[in-house]
């Protein structure tokens, strides 16, 4: 049986934010590599709306129960198993304050949920025995019950069969109105043995030492910041108990993403051993909280952490618990870029791109969404090219790169563009798949002055065009791509003998990009002459967030493409209503007439905006390889929206501020995630890659830091004397830190990295 698979499209449509729950569980779980493990971003659900592709998937997903994503949604947990007549007293109660919600779930009898709608979403709080569950949670909604075995019973319907804007609209206040009057109808026996101070209720007072209850927000904020080096058996176990403790059966995932960075997890012994967790009164999850702050986790200070005290923004969540840490152990603030998280954007697609990232995910071997989403890009963009330019008359000629490891799913959105665009009839915009010359690319796109060329091995490639001490007919290919990302007239090179080889002219030509590369030879490529020239930065680098996806088990055929998909490709290349393109949009002769994309007042608004913040980003970063990025940010930004507004309305497209925001998400990954890595890994030098590579092992070391034995095993590519050299460098750089541990035997030598 599968719920998911039965009920789960129905869920979608009705509105509801759902999630795949683990057999015989109710935590969030994913189905790889025949096996089921912890789901752990599954919170990025609460702000999203599920996808159908990711219905498809996960109704492949072996007894996969349904969990309804908190945000839009509320649940009302009434959980009173000891007092029938409390429990239905506590309901009526719910539907006298909030409304009367066709939604009642019944899984422990007499314990009750009942479903309504945020009028704006607000994290959940608990009062014992109501909980509220709202942003950053989630409920079950169809799944087999651990303790019964029974599925989870609907009095009357079920999300599948009532819309979530059916439902009452509830705010928090109203919520915790409902629970402070609840809490008087309890009987004493009843009552918590931590009498409640009233602040669950909303009366404003400030978060003291977290003791026992912890939110998901707070504790997997810090988890993500603890580092796990092969942990002592105690250490682990204490760090697993506080999280059940603390937020239940929802820090299952969270626990097992924790546990998964060291090399001698288990994850079926992990999960086995979560489960068994039961009946802890010895610690609360101020122990994952101290941990996490002793190695400088700050957590943000928006973050519940206490999940039985209401959040005041006049007071930081942790104050009492950093001001306890820090008395003993100080830390220094995490890096500003320590972490780049994905963003929305690339779950979260419409129009034409949204069609061809469908198609491509559901024939994916294994469904990689991002590199969906650029592909679909670079897609658009080149049948958009000399039909349509930007409001300020950029054209659509983006430069895209997917960075991702061997086997993580790089090449499948490359064959979809091939098979749509054949199907659509519209083959004539693909270019080669490499580029011989700069002789080469020019007479491509004199042939077709909109094209895609489909790259793969960038970084090999980019090696070849890059370097200084290639052939010419190499390095000019890197010139014309400068050259084509921005002039609106090609005009080409002049030679001696121009019977043999006259100058080409290309009018508004359209170079499109797209490349795939393993992350290895694009470090070894961009050395800091090609960072600081700004050659590179006319290109977006998109790393995946997830280097082996979950295989796909019943894939579409990949020549089956869809008709919708189809006809929105040729409705691009038709060009905007009542514009006349004539027959100069295929050719390099003569000039074309392009349609202009407005943009709309907020969507104006909001790209001043990022004018202004990029000129003071620009000043602060002046002078470093950052400030060529920096300066070509709003460009991107403005091709990838007049991208996105032809795929939503081909026929009459305009800039949106959705579709300016969407692109701005698209754009800040690229430009962060490059910078960060570039400062990791790119190199001058064979002595400057050795230095850097030896500070990543240390970096990702962890708080705990590294043996200097163990680094010499790690290190065997230089020689001891160059180990010594670069690590007394880090040290008087103030980069690392080093300790000598007194042992029963010889003084132990720990290097760990210093956080900034």
């Amino acid at each position: 049986m599968s719920f998911m698979s039965d009920l789960g499209g129905r869920y979608v449509n009705n509105g509801y934010a759902v999630l795949p729950l683990m057999p015989d569980s109710k935590a969030p779980g994913i189905y790889k590599s025949g096996r089921w493990g912890g789901y752990f971003e599954w919170t990025n659900h609460c702000s999203r709306l599920t996808t159908a592709i990711e219905i498809e998937v996960w109704s492949n997903y072996p007894d996969a129960g349904i969990g309804v994503a908190g945000g839009s949604a509320v649940g009302i947990d009434i959980d009173v198993v000891e007092d029938e007549a409390v429990a239905i007293e506590i309901e009526q109660l719910a539907r006298r304050l909030l409304g009367e919600t066709p939604l009642t779930r019944i899984g422990f009898y007499p314990k009750r949920l009942l479903v309504y709608r945020a009028a704006t979403p607000f994290a959940g709080f608990k009062a014992h025995p109501i909980e509220v569950l709202a942003r950053g949670q989630q409920f079950v909604a169809h799944a087999i019950h651990p303790e019964t075995g029974q599925p989870y019973l609907w009095i009357e319907g079920s999300p599948a069969d009532v819309p979530l804007e059916m439902l009452p609209a509830v705010t928090e206040d109203q919520c915790r109105e409902f629970a402070r009057q609840a809490h008087t109808l309890l009987p004493e026996t009843l009552r918590p043995a931590r009498e409640l101070n009233g602040s669950e209720f909303g009366n404003g007072a400030h978060v003291s030492n977290p003791d026992k209850r912890g939110t998901i927000e707070g504790v997997t904020s810090a988890l993500d910041w603890l580092a796990n080096n092969d942990e002592p058996y105690w250490f682990w176990r204490n760090i697993g108990m506080s999280v059940k403790v603390g937020i239940g059966e929802a820090g299952l995932a969270p626990f097992m993403k924790w546990s998964a960075k060291s090399q001698k997890d288990r994850p079926e012994y992990t999960l086995k051993t979560f489960n068994g967790f039961r009946n802890i009164h010895s610690i609360g999850v101020a122990t994952v909280y101290r941990e996490a702050l002793k190695a400088g986790w700050i957590p943000d200070p928006s973050i519940t952490i206490n999940g039985e005290i209401a959040w005041d923004p006049g007071h930081h969540p942790a104050q009492p618990l950093i001001d306890e840490v820090t008395a003993t152990e100080p830390h220094e603030p995490a890096p500003a870029d320590a972490n780049v998280f994905v963003p929305e954007a690339f779950y979260r697609a419409t129009g034409v791109i949204k069609d061809f990232v469908d198609y491509t995910l559901a024939s994916a071997p294994r469904p990689q969404p991002i590199f969906a989403v650029t592909t679909a890009l670079c897609v658009v963009a080149v049948l958009a090219g000399r039909r349509y330019v930007g409001p300020t008359g950029l054209r659509t000629n983006p430069y895209i790169v997917d960075v991702g490891s061997s086997g993580c799913g790089k090449e499948h959105p490359r064959d979809c563009a091939d098979m749509a665009l054949v199907t659509a009839g519209l083959d004539r915009f693909l270019a080669g798949s490499k580029i011989a010359s700069g002789a080469g690319l020019i007479s491509a796109l004199v042939r077709q002055p909109s094209s895609l060329f489909q790259i793969d091995e960038f970084g090999k490639f980019f090696q070849q065009v890059a370097d200084k001490h290639a052939p010419r007919h190499k390095r000019e290919i890197l010139d014309n791509l400068t050259e084509l990302f921005t002039c609106p007239i090609f005009r080409g090179t002049e030679y001696s003998d121009q019977k043999e080889r006259p100058r080409r002219t290309i009018i508004v030509p359209n170079c499109v990009i797209h490349g795939s590369t393993v992350p290895g030879p694009l470090w070894q490529a961009l050395q800091s002459g090609a960072l600081q020239d700004g050659s590179y930065a006319r290109f977006l680098f998109v790393p995946t967030d997830d280097p082996r996806p979950a295989w796909n088990e019943e894939p579409r055929n990949l020549s089956d493409v869809p008709q919708r998909l189809i006809d929105g490709l040729q409705r691009i290349v038709a060009g905007a209503k009542g514009w006349q393109h004539g027959n100069l949009a295929e050719f390099a002769e003569g000039t074309p007439s392009p349609a202009p994309v407005p943009w709309d007042n907020v969507a104006r608004d909001l790209d001043i905006e990022l004018r202004d913040e990029l000129d003071r980003k620009t000043e602060a970063h002046s002078g470093t390889y950052h400030e060529a990025l920096i300066g070509r940010m709003r460009e991107h930004v403005i091709k990838i929206a007049t991208v996105a507004a032809v795929s939503t309305n081909p026929e009459a497209p305009v800039v949106t501020a959705d579709a300016y925001s969407w692109s701005r998400q698209i754009v800040d990954y690229s430009v962060k995630t490059m910078m960060r890595d570039a400062d990791r890994f790119v190199a001058d030098s064979e002595y400057e890659a050795k230095f850097k590579r030896i500070a990543e092992i240390i970096r990702t070391a962890g708080n705990n830091g590294i043996k200097k034995s163990k680094l010499a095993r790690r290190t065997s590519f230089v020689d001891s004397r160059t180990l010594y050299d670069i690590t007394r460098r880090l040290i008087d750089g103030e980069q690392i830190e080093e300790e000598i541990l007194v042992t029963a035997g010889r003084p132990a030598t720990i290097w760990r990295w210093k956080r900034s």
